[in-house]
């Protein structure tokens, strides 16, 4: 998964766009969080607070086949939009208590069971450490799978071979949790964007060794509310190399896991896919 290189503007042929976008840098599959607002009939990365429609999807009855995304819908959705969205290649729903707004982490079961039927999961955007004995009862009565944002927010100062990873790894491995590996700049404010990813490449080796079949990669891109200044794309490359050295690995969080997370099943693999978070 990389981060697009290049300037899209957002509107209702915006997955169009990216999707050429992409092409011209040989990425072939994408996913993106995918916002509503009511005035404009348009993208807008990425769904924090309001709800999505498939009007978010763009006009046009097909979303380019490469492009997957995550919305944020409550559980007063109909089931012929929920539909709607899964044509438009929408495969996931983002819970989050990070951010003023947003769909609470309360609905997590009303949602899961609206969205089981679709195969879709849902995405938490919290500190999981905060909510860790509300969150671990609903994540184990979830009938669909859960993906934990930013590393479940666990600060970079977290060694890596403490209780808190261990409580995560044992999430992935026992619950069938994916873990994201992105935002190293917000979770590393102690050292510059450039080496966040260095602060945390014990803790990706330690997930890796673990759990290598349930973790997946973003960019975080367009950094909505930032803590400090992001990484330029070139650092972010950097980090990835860094945490994705070794060839089998990279093939497996970069290809296999995302294809299997959000169902880009009739893509031939072989390439990379973006996250733009």
């Amino acid at each position: 998964m990389f981060m697009p290189m290049c300037s899209t503007p957002i509107g209702p042929r915006c997955p169009v766009r990216l999707t050429r976008c992409f092409r011209r840098r040989s990425i072939t599959t994408a996913v993106i969080s995918i916002n509503w607002e009511s005035t404009a009939e348009c993208w807008l990365p990425p769904a924090f607070t309001a709800p999505t429609t498939s009007r978010c999807c763009g006009r046009s009855h097909r979303t380019p086949a490469g492009l997957r995304g995550v919305a944020v819908i409550d559980s007063s959705v109909s089931d012929d939009e929920l539909l709607r969205l899964h044509r438009r290649g929408v495969r996931g729903v983002r819970l989050q208590n990070r951010m003023n707004g947003g769909v609470a982490l309360s609905q997590l079961p009303s949602i899961a069971d609206r969205i089981a039927e679709l195969g879709w999961h849902i995405e938490l955007m919290t500190d999981l450490v905060d909510v860790l004995e509300d969150v671990v009862p609903l994540i184990a009565r979830s009938p669909v799978p859960v993906v934990l944002d930013h590393f479940g927010f666990l600060p970079a100062d977290i060694a890596p071979r403490s209780r808190k990873i261990d409580t995560m790894v044992g999430l992935a491995r026992d619950l069938r949790v994916w873990i994201t590996m992105s935002g190293a700049y917000r979770l590393a404010p102690h050292v510059s964007p450039a080496d966040s990813g260095k602060a945390l490449h014990a803790r990706v080796e330690v997930l890796a060794e673990a759990v290598p079949d349930r973790l997946l990669w973003a960019s975080d891109w367009p950094y909505v509310a930032p803590p400090r200044l992001p990484p330029t794309a070139e650092e972010q490359a950097a980090e990835l190399r860094l945490w994705l050295s070794d060839t089998a690995l990279r093939n497996q969080i970069l290809v296999t896991n995302p294809r299997d997370c959000y169902s880009f099943a009739d893509h031939a693999p072989g390439h990379a896919s973006l996250s733009a978070n």
